[in-house]
């Protein structure tokens, strides 16, 4: 009767031990940087600031991507979780914060060899497209 709460008890705290430091690299915190947007055989650039934060074994936070549609500017706000493999990649899911709003996907970045360079891809479903998005993310702390 005791081994499977002691195995539930180990298993609670494995899934939600804080994120260590990645050989002196450390992932969270503030990242900047941009997204190309692949679009009718053009590149739509928007500037964005990634907030990196663990929770136990999962990353978490927002992102705040500068958008501009009909040259009227606008800032998303994206909520953001996923996680970290092999101390080098990064697949990151998200989604609008505003529930109203239909914008969701999915990122996965590589971690470089510094430890404040993320470089990847990402494909969603886009709020003022209106249909699925594609494109690259490149990011620096």
């Amino acid at each position: 009767m005791v081994s499977p709460i002691i195995v539930l008890l180990l298993k609670n705290y494995f899934a939600n031990r804080p994120f260590q430091k990645l050989k002196g690299r450390n992932i969270l915190g503030k990242w900047t940087g941009k997204i190309l947007q692949e679009f009718e055989n053009t590149e739509i650039s928007y500037n964005v600031i990634f907030h990196l934060q663990n929770k136990g074994r999962q990353l978490c936070g927002e992102v705040l991507v500068e958008a501009s549609k009909e040259a009227k500017d606008e800032v998303h706000h994206l909520v953001i979780k996923g996680g970290l493999f092999e101390n080098r990649f990064v697949k990151i899911e998200y989604k609008n914060k505003d529930k109203n709003v239909l914008q969701f996907g999915i990122m996965l970045m590589e971690l470089m060899p510094t430890g404040n360079h993320l470089i990847g891809r990402f494909t969603g479903f886009g709020h003022i497209t209106r249909r699925v998005i594609y494109g690259s993310i490149e990011l620096k702390k």
